[in-house]
């Protein structure tokens, strides 16, 4: 286990707020969780059995605020019953060894989150709007992305949001006609190679190229308000000067990228977008945004009911 997980763990473990519940099949267990959004927690948890063994630790993208916890038996019994589970490492629990333990699993995993919601859950009703200045990439991600690391680190990954105020280079878009926006202007990438054209039909000609649009990011005056009517929602305005269509919007939490914290967004006509899957993609994206000429508006529904410092990519 790295040493900044060793030290988050102890800490949790002597200052962390503490759950105990008797577990259905399991017994006493208990979770220690302690929360600090200045400290900038790992959201490991550290698991361990009765005589404090350690056995496994995992992240959990859970809350809205950093945390460190550690799970423990509290009893002979629920001790045992673990125990059961372990091959000759012990390192896993491994719940098909044992009987009822996919029901033991679930009960388990619903006492944690459970925890980490009562304890991350924040709840302040507020209205805000994205800064003018932020950028809107449409169709690729913005250069410099963070992936995911073997290696863990307390150190937070860096924003590179905006990068400068000019169009930095980006990968080749996957679908063609995608807009890319970056510092004052919005342009379409040049394809790779001129569309396939049948040679020696007479009256056959190559496509006309576009002239080139250009756009400032401030004229699609994105803003988001919280709905002080309804708890969990906010809502979302672009603006388009025509009627359009955008590819894919990914939402994400200031430095917490991979949290997902949108359950389902509603366009004018109340029908849900499609969430993006791609594997390069955040938890929190979404697809086909179609706008008409003017003020367009869409309805998030979140999972945490607060205010975020929200990034668009």
């Amino acid at each position: 286990m790295p040493d900044a997980l060793v030290l988050e763990a102890i800490d949790a473990f002597q200052n962390g707020k503490v759950y105990e519940e008797n577990i259905s099949g399991l017994g006493l267990c208990s979770f220690r969780i302690i929360v600090d959004s200045e400290n900038e927690y790992s959201r490991y948890i550290t698991y361990m059995r009765k005589p404090r063994m350690l056995i496994d630790w995992e992240k959990k993208n859970l809350g809205d605020t950093p945390f460190s916890a550690v799970f423990c038996t509290l009893s002979d019994a629920s001790n045992e019953i673990l125990r059961n589970t372990e091959d000759s490492h012990h390192t896993k629990w491994n719940y098909e060894n044992i009987h009822n333990g996919r029901d033991i699993k679930k009960e388990l995993k619903k006492f944690i989150e459970n925890c980490i919601k009562d304890s991350c859950t924040s709840t302040v009703a507020d209205e805000f709007e994205i800064s003018g200045t932020t950028l809107l990439t449409f169709g690729t991600n913005k250069k410099g992305k963070s992936t995911n690391s073997s290696e863990v680190t307390k150190e937070a990954t860096p924003n590179l949001f905006p990068l400068n105020n000019s169009l930095e280079p980006n990968s080749t878009p996957k679908y063609s006609g995608t807009y890319i926006v970056g510092g004052d202007t919005l342009k379409k990438p040049e394809p790779k190679k001129p569309k396939y054209v049948k040679r020696d039909i007479p009256g056959n000609s190559k496509r006309k190229t576009e002239e080139k649009r250009e756009y400032r990011v401030a004229d699609f005056k994105p803003s988001l308000f919280k709905n002080d009517s309804n708890s969990n929602e906010y809502y979302f305005f672009i603006n388009s000067d025509k009627k359009t269509n955008i590819r894919r919007i990914c939402f994400s939490l200031n430095r917490a990228e991979d949290v997902l914290f949108i359950s389902k967004i509603l366009d004018k006509n109340g029908k849900s977008l499609s969430k993006d899957t791609s594997s390069n993609n955040g938890p929190n994206t979404f697809e086909n945004f179609e706008l008409e000429k003017g003020q367009n508006k869409f309805v998030i529904k979140t999972i945490f009911d607060k205010k975020f410092e929200i990034l668009i990519n």
